[in-house]
C-alpha cells in the first residue's frame, strides 16, 4: 500500500510538472530561425528571411498555435500571411513543431518535424573569452565604418572612417571598465556563438559586417549583412561602445595588428 501510494504521488507530481511547461519563451531553431513567444504580440522569423516586420498575433489552444502578421500601416495585404502549427512536443528546453498544416506550406529543409531549443539552454555559462574583431562598412545611407579589437583584460584598438567623427580616424586605444568588460563577457554567452554561420546573409543596401571570435580555445569567423537573432545584442554593443570610452590615439607602435583588412 505505501509502495502504491509513493507511485501514485510521484506520477503526479509528473503530471504537475508537465502542466507547468510553457510555449511562452524564446526559441531557436537549427538555423537561427526564431519564436519570441509572449502573451501579446509575438516576434516571429521561422523562415529566416528576417524581414522589418515580424510582429504577430499568436493563439495557442489544444496543441496547436496560431500566427498571423500584424500588418504595419504601409503594408496592404488582402491576405495576411498566417502559419499555422501542430506541437509535437514541448519541454522546459525543446518544441518540436510541423508545420504541414500551415495554409503557407510552411517548409523549412523538407522535414516533417522541426526543432527549437529554448534560448535560455543555449546559455554558454562557462564561455572563456580570448579577444574579437569587429569591424562594419559603410552603405549607401549612413552607416558608420568603424574597426574594434578588444582582448581578453579589456584592451580596446579602435579605427573609424567614413561616417564617422574626424578624431576617430587615427588609431585610438582604451581600456574598458570592469562592468562593462563583463557586459561584453555576458552578452558573449548569450550570442550562440557555436550557432554562428560562418557566411550571413547579404543585402545591396546595408553594411557588411565581420567577426572575428576568440573563445574557449577556438575560433569564430563570419561576414555578411544580416546577424543572427542570437547575436544583435552583442552587435549593437560593439556598434557603439566606442562612444562610451575615453579613447587616446595612438603615439607608438603596440605590435598590434588587424586581422580583418582595414583598407
Amino acid at each position: 500500500m505505501k509502495s502504491f501510494i509513493i507511485l501514485f504521488l510521484a506520477l503526479l507530481l509528473n503530471l504537475s510538472c508537465n502542466a507547468q511547461v510553457s510555449i511562452y519563451k524564446t526559441w531557436i531553431g537549427e538555423k537561427q530561425e526564431y519564436l519570441e513567444m509572449t502573451r501579446g504580440i509575438s516576434r516571429l522569423d521561422i523562415r529566416n528571411e528576417d524581414y522589418e516586420n515580424n510582429d504577430f498575433k499568436v493563439t495557442v489552444k489544444e496543441g496547436t498555435f496560431d500566427a498571423i502578421k500584424i500588418p504595419r500601416n504601409y503594408q496592404k495585404r488582402d491576405e495576411p500571411i498566417a502559419y499555422h502549427f501542430r506541437v509535437i512536443k514541448l519541454t522546459e528546453d525543446t518544441l518540436i513543431l510541423s508545420g504541414n498544416d500551415s495554409p503557407t506550406k510552411f517548409e523549412l529543409y523538407d522535414k516533417p518535424e522541426y526543432l527549437f531549443i529554448s534560448k535560455q539552454a543555449l546559455v554558454d555559462k562557462h564561455l572563456t573569452f580570448q579577444k574579437l574583431e569587429f569591424t562594419s562598412s559603410t552603405c549607401f545611407g549612413h552607416c558608420p565604418e568603424i574597426h574594434i579589437a578588444i582582448d581578453s583584460l579589456g584592451k580596446v584598438h579602435f579605427l573609424g572612417g567614413q561616417d564617422t567623427k574626424t578624431k576617430y580616424k587615427k588609431m585610438q586605444i582604451a581600456q574598458l571598465s570592469t562592468k562593462q568588460l563583463n557586459q561584453l563577457i555576458e552578452i558573449l554567452k548569450n550570442s550562440c556563438l557555436d550557432k554562428f554561420p560562418e557566411e550571413m546573409a547579404v543585402w545591396l543596401d546595408a553594411p557588411t559586417f565581420h567577426f572575428v571570435i576568440y573563445y574557449n580555445n577556438t575560433k569564430m569567423k563570419s561576414w555578411g549583412c544580416v546577424v543572427p537573432y542570437t547575436s544583435r545584442q552583442l552587435q549593437d554593443y560593439l556598434m557603439n561602445i566606442y562612444l562610451k570610452l575615453l579613447l587616446k590615439k595612438l603615439t607608438k607602435p603596440d605590435n598590434f595588428n588587424w586581422e580583418v583588412s582595414t583598407d
